[in-house]
């Protein structure tokens, strides 16, 4: 799976620089502690790039935090609005109104 919002890219390498900041840590860090080569690791942090679930997976579980500190995407997803499901009374009122 792919995340291929540019919102989402964005925001990831934000929080990620945040928490790499916060630690003292630097992505070359992060490339040693995934094992991971400059190819995947560099884009994914400035946001250039559509990053998989497995490597931000990966790399909450390397800085301890969840994947939803890095991603938030709860600020992405906003809930559709749900219409009220119509019941017979209530089209019998609409009509008689």
């Amino acid at each position: 799976m792919t995340v291929t919002d540019p919102k989402v890219n964005a925001r990831f390498a934000r929080n990620l620089a945040k928490v790499l900041a916060e630690r003292g840590l630097n992505v070359r860090w992060l490339m040693v502690a995934l094992d991971e080569n400059a190819n995947r690791i560099y884009p994914a942090c400035r946001g250039e790039t559509n990053l998989s679930l497995e490597l931000a997976t990966r790399i909450a579980k390397a800085l301890d935090v969840s994947l939803d500190e890095l991603v938030e995407l709860r600020q992405v997803v906003t809930p559709r609005k749900v219409a009220k499901p119509r019941t017979r009374l209530s089209r019998i009122l609409e009509k008689s109104a």
